[in-house]
């Protein structure tokens, strides 16, 4: 072999004697076609830098069963003036590379999943009716009433417009000043985004000295009334 030919007439020579194409050598050897034009034809300004056509020459020299050393050595010595590989060249794109995922994406869908969740699982919490059961007595001879009962936790409660503040398993206790005769107690439950749910209950404050006056009532003449109103 005469190695004073450059690069394109040795593989031209090669090519044509195992009778190889730019098609075939290019899909034996796994490089462009485009590439392999470029070779063949000493178009050298068409391909990436250095590094990658000495790999391109050593992949070519195993199909086509031969040294890489002289095809390498031929083309260092038609290629002086070609452009060496530097800070800015990059390895071409693998097209099958997943892409990156923008962090501030991922971060706002993971945000948006873990509210979502605490939505769905506290559903009832948040959003749905609020329920409440209050004790009160029908009729009483202490002019305080001491009212207890329970809520869900969470929810915010009011007697007759004043805060009540339930413990933290919701359970409340309430002393109720009465006037003499029926009392009405208004209980107002309401829930975070949620409806808001009205409970009425009546209470009859007769003191020791009306009672000792009078007869005392019965049953059927006491109101004791329980109403309950819910708001959405």
């Amino acid at each position: 072999m005469n190695e004073k030919k450059d690069l394109p007439e040795l593989l031209k020579e090669l090519s044509a004697a195992r009778g190889l194409n730019v098609e075939k050598l290019a899909e034996a050897s796994n490089i462009p076609a485009r590439f392999v034009s470029s070779l063949l034809e000493g178009n050298y300004e068409e391909l990436p830098s250095k590094p990658y056509i000495r790999g391109y020459i050593i992949k070519l020299a195993k199909v086509l069963d031969t040294d890489p050393d002289i095809l390498l050595e031929s083309y260092e010595s038609s290629s002086e003036d070609l452009r060496s590989s530097g800070v800015t060249d990059r390895l071409p794109a693998n097209r099958f590379a997943l892409k990156p995922i923008n962090r501030g994406l991922l971060i706002a869908i993971v945000v948006v999943m873990i509210v979502a969740g605490v939505v769905i699982f506290r559903f009832n919490d948040i959003i749905g009716k609020p329920e409440i059961q209050a004790n009160v007595p029908s009729i009483t001879s202490s002019q305080t009433v001491n009212v207890t009962g329970e809520v869900k936790p969470g929810d915010t409660l009011t007697i007759n417009g004043q805060v009540v503040y339930p413990a933290g398993n919701g359970t409340f206790e309430q002393n109720v000043s009465l006037s003499p005769g029926l009392n009405t107690l208004q209980f107002t439950v309401k829930r975070f985004l949620g409806g808001e749910t009205v409970l009425t209950k009546q209470v009859f404050y007769q003191s020791a000295q009306s009672t000792a006056a009078a007869p005392p009532l019965s049953s059927s003449s006491t109101p004791a009334t329980s109403t309950t109103t819910t708001k959405q």
